[in-house]
């Protein structure tokens, strides 16, 4: 590992870091990129292979629309481990990278695909390898704090600053993000709200009886909690809970959860992939959606599903960036993370059906009150 770090630090013979704005490298001839000229844009990030979370279809949907707006466009998926003991090696393989003769602008999205290089790149940034920033010091910070895990975890800053030094433009995808770009690497990013690649097919039918959890199964995601909150509910609400679990652990650990709640018969678990109808059909039908993970990087495509299917959204005073399209008593409700204030809110909604629906039709305003659209999104990352 001391050898690989040092490989990284010696770098490449090119500029470790520039101003933001500034180009490491000069521009190829007939790559300049002119406005209202159609483009060839390369899309980069990182990935981990047979999951799709929100980053996966972020990339997706960029790429689709980059064509539909009549860009020549191409996406590079490179497989990186979380496995800390892997990312000095996965940090030199990536900075080895060269991509200037391959496309007028190149956009990098997860984590660490921005210090790839590139001299017109811009970075539309989700998260940061979170273990070693917003999640430590917390039981899922995942890189060890030994003289090993702190080298890797300064080697990760280290690389953050330098490849977003040299990025033209830096995006966040959400203003919570954004401040963990000021705080940790004291950049100032401007916030670019991910839209839905489609919003068509999202609909209301009617305000049922059931509060839906609509995402991948996991700790950090805490489905669990909205287990316990069946316990204390005192109206007929029930809860359904559908998404792929991320681990056989995370599958096992819902099942439990839910066989030792004492509600087991009004709590549905689909613990599988979800089609995109059957998503919608759901929503459709659904009382409302309850959506808090852990300190969310975004609102998280949830939320917009949710809004475009006119339902209000529970989620908690914690949950991040959920509380960017959410506000308490207009388009959903903010409570404390603790089961029994989720139960209470999920009452609420369930014994007035009325401010259910008021609710659920202010939460697709919101949507156009933040200026979510993909015409904003483009153009941000062709500037």
């Amino acid at each position: 590992m001391t050898a690989l770090l040092a490989l990284h630090n010696k770098g490449n013979g090119k500029p470790a870091a520039v101003k933001s704005g500034q180009s490491p490298l000069p521009a190829r001839p007939g790559r300049a990129i002119v406005a209202g000229s159609s483009k060839k844009v390369l899309i980069v990030t990182t990935m981990v292979p047979f999951t799709r979370g929100g980053d996966r279809h972020m990339v997706d949907s960029l790429q689709v629309k980059f064509r539909e707006y009549g860009h020549e466009v191409d996406l590079f998926l490179w497989p990186f481990s979380d496995d800390w003991a892997q990312i000095p090696k996965q940090l030199v393989a990536l900075k080895l990278l060269h991509m200037e003769d391959y496309a007028d602008r190149l956009i990098a999205v997860r984590t660490p695909s921005y210090i790839v290089n590139h001299p017109n790149k811009a970075c539309w940034f989700i998260h940061h390898h979170r273990g070693a920033f917003d999640l430590w010091n917390t039981p899922m910070q995942g890189i060890p704090a030994t003289p090993e895990g702190l080298a890797v975890r300064r080697l990760l800053a280290r690389s953050d600053n330098e490849g977003l030094a040299s990025a033209k433009r830096v995006y966040a995808n959400s203003r919570v993000v954004a401040d963990r770009l000021e705080k940790f690497n004291q950049i100032k990013a401007g916030v670019l709200y991910p839209p839905l690649k489609s919003t068509q097919g999202f609909y209301c039918d009617r305000y049922g009886d059931y509060m839906l959890y609509i995402s991948r199964i996991a700790s950090i995601k805490r489905q669990h909690v909205a287990v316990k909150a069946m316990q204390h509910v005192k109206s007929g609400v029930k809860l359904l809970i559908a998404g792929n679990p991320d681990t056989p652990v995370d599958r096992e650990r819902i099942k439990t959860a839910v066989a030792s709640s004492g509600a087991e018969a009004r709590i549905t678990v689909l613990d599988r992939f979800v089609s995109e109808r059957e998503k919608q059909e759901l929503l459709a039908h659904a009382l409302g959606c309850l959506y808090f993970p852990l300190g969310e990087d975004s609102y998280g495509y949830v939320g917009l599903e949710a809004s475009y299917s006119e339902k209000a959204i529970i989620t908690t005073t914690d949950a991040g960036g959920v509380l960017e399209l959410v506000e308490h008593g207009s388009n959903g409700l903010v409570v404390s993370p603790d089961a029994a204030s989720l139960a209470q809110a999920m009452d609420q909604l369930y014994d007035d059906r009325a401010a259910a629906e008021r609710m659920g039709k202010a939460a697709r305003r919101r949507v156009d009150e933040l200026g979510i659209s993909w015409d904003h999104v483009i153009e941000a990352l062709l500037k």
